[in-house]
Parts: C-alpha cells; structure tokens; sequence
C-alpha cells in the first residue's frame, strides 16, 4: 500500500539578544534582535511565492516573531502556534549564561549519550522529555495533514531531536548537527518512512550575517 507524501519544511527561528549573548532561553519569551528580524526576511525571501497547506509554530515570541515575517513573503492555508514545539523546558537554568550553567550542573551538559537522556533539569524536562514530545507531534502532523505541504517555525532544541528521529535515532546527541537560527531543513514522510532531504541550509543568509550560538 502506498502513502501519500507529507513534506515538512522546518526554520528555526531569528537571533535573540540572549542567543547573542550565549544566555539560554529555554521557554521564556524572548523577541528577535534586529539581525534576527534580518535574518527572518532573508527567509521570507527564501520562501517568497511558495504555498504551504498549514504552518504550525511554537506559540514563544520569537518564533512567532519569526513566523509572521515569512508569511509576507510566503502562504499558508492554515496557521496553528503550539506548545508542542517550544523549546526545550530548561527550568531553573533559563537566563544563565551557558559557561556558568556547565559549570553549575556538569551532568545535565556531559550527559550527551543515552546515559544521559533522562537526566530531567531543574523544574523542566529532560532530553527524552523533549525529544517524545516532539516526536510524539511530528507523527500527529504526518497522519493528520498526509500529504499536505507543511511548514513548521521552531527552536533548536526541537529540530535536534527531528534529526535524530528522521534520521532513526542512530546519531548520539553529541553528534547532532548544529542548528543556526532561521536555518532550514526539510523531510518527509513516504510510504511510512522517514527521509531527510535538507539540513541547516543558510544560504539565504550570506547577505544578513549570522548568529554564532546554538544555544537553546
């Protein structure tokens, strides 16, 4: 039996001023900077005249910052922000500088193996945590919108654990590729399985600078 093939188009969002200042952010609502807002229109830019059946965003300020500059450019049937794609729960290490957060708690940053998948922050989640809840709404989007054209505006935390889903979780977190702010990345799901076609594409950002945190 064949199935249709969904296609998900992925953006992480603009540069904030705590990704510049390698702060992490985790769930609180920070806004793009003035680069990041940059950055978004050279996305927009990126994306201009192409149509998407349904855009799902985080419902964080910054990327919903993000999404509404895309869609000057682009179009969306339908537009739904959702928790589903927040960031990475970080608790009671939101608004530490990452430096001092290592130090603080070593385990939650070496624990980059399986070993460390459970390892739950304070008062937020752990790796595994986010990486089901992620997961979890990827196949929701999949069986809910099959064959639909998707575009999903989110945070590096997220789009981490759908690579190593799509890629059938053999990479160790260590090894996951890095994420850039409005970088994009496409899969899609076809005749029940998983391909990656496109990973942190940022070549529409040659003229806008960028961002060099990775920093949740």
């Amino acid at each position: 039996m064949l199935y249709p093939i969904t296609e998900f188009t992925v953006i992480r969002h603009g540069r904030t001023e705590a990704n510049a200042l390698n702060i992490i952010q985790g769930q609180s609502n920070t806004r793009l900077d003035d680069l990041g807002r940059k950055q978004a229109a050279c996305a927009a830019e990126r994306l201009k005249n192409k149509s998407f059946d349904i855009l799902f965003c985080s419902d964080l300020d910054r990327t919903k910052d993000t999404a509404a500059i895309l869609l000057t450019k682009t179009h969306a049937s339908e537009i739904h922000y959702t928790p589903e794609l927040r960031e990475w729960d970080l608790g009671e290490l939101v608004g530490e500088p990452v430096k001092l957060a290592r130090e603080k708690y070593p385990a939650v940053f070496n624990g980059r193996e399986k070993e460390g998948e459970n390892i739950r922050i304070l008062k937020g989640e752990s790796r595994r945590d986010l990486y089901l809840r992620t997961t979890r709404f990827l196949e929701w989007a999949a069986e809910n919108h099959a064959g639909k054209k998707i575009l999903l505006v989110t945070h590096a935390g997220p789009l981490r654990a759908m690579f190593r889903y799509v890629a059938g979780e053999v990479i160790p977190q260590a090894l996951t590729p890095r994420v850039d702010n409005v970088s994009l990345s496409r899969f899609q799901k076809k005749d029940g399985l998983w391909q990656l076609l496109t990973w942190n594409d940022t070549a529409h950002l040659e003229s806008a600078g960028s961002s060099d945190s990775i920093a949740p």
